[in-house]
């Protein structure tokens, strides 16, 4: 998996748009991160998981779509 939390979020977006990688991938790397450090520093109280997965599916259906992010 990429490491696509340390893009900008112009970057993020081209990609998406672009269809270079999905907006699902991009997600999924930003929920690792937060599983691979958050423990340690404790800046999450909640993280909505589903949530988040659900939005980026609905990204990609755009994306698939042929419309404008």
């Amino acid at each position: 998996m990429s490491d696509w939390f340390k893009k900008t979020a112009f970057e993020i977006q081209e990609a998406v748009a672009g269809g270079s990688v999905s907006a699902r991938t991009v997600v999924e790397s930003f929920l690792a991160r937060i599983d691979d450090v958050d423990g340690k520093v404790g800046a999450y109280t909640q993280v909505w998981r589903d949530d988040a997965l659900a939005q980026a599916d609905a990204v990609d259906a755009k994306v698939a779509a042929g419309k404008p992010l």
